[in-house]
């Protein structure tokens, strides 16, 4: 992932970002909505543009109310930082998929979850 990032023309740092908000994203499908079964399918499907890149995590696994995600999601700062929730290290997920991309949009359709993420170039920057 931290290739294409760089493809498009993030910085080392916001490739970083990336990587650690897709990485948070599969690992939240995994765990929750797959209840850590194994085989099963995560589809990511990327799209750059000359100033964005676009992720979109598909699964077929257990649906998260989309009424709670969707409030987590607009309400990041219900989140703590890391390092301030009380010897936690879990409980984090949404916060740092929220953290490290622009925009985070969560729907169910039929029997699939879908996760968009986008980042987008920084002003200044043009894609490579």
């Amino acid at each position: 992932m931290g290739a294409i990032a760089a493809e498009v023309g993030f910085d080392e740092s916001s490739c970083l970002q990336i990587q650690l908000g897709i990485t948070e994203a599969v690992n939240n499908v995994i765990e929750h909505a797959y209840k850590s079964y194994p085989d099963r399918r995560v589809a990511i499907d990327i799209d750059t543009g000359p100033d964005f890149l676009d992720l979109h995590i598909t699964d077929d696994g257990a649906p998260l109310p989309v009424d709670y995600l969707t409030k987590c999601i607009c309400e990041t700062s219900r989140f703590r930082e890391p390092g301030e929730a009380e010897n936690s290290e879990r409980g984090r997920g949404l916060w740092i998929i929220c953290q490290t991309m622009d925009s985070v949009t969560f729907e169910r359709n039929g029997e699939r979850n879908h996760l968009y993420l986008r980042k987008k170039l920084p002003a200044g920057h043009s894609a490579g």
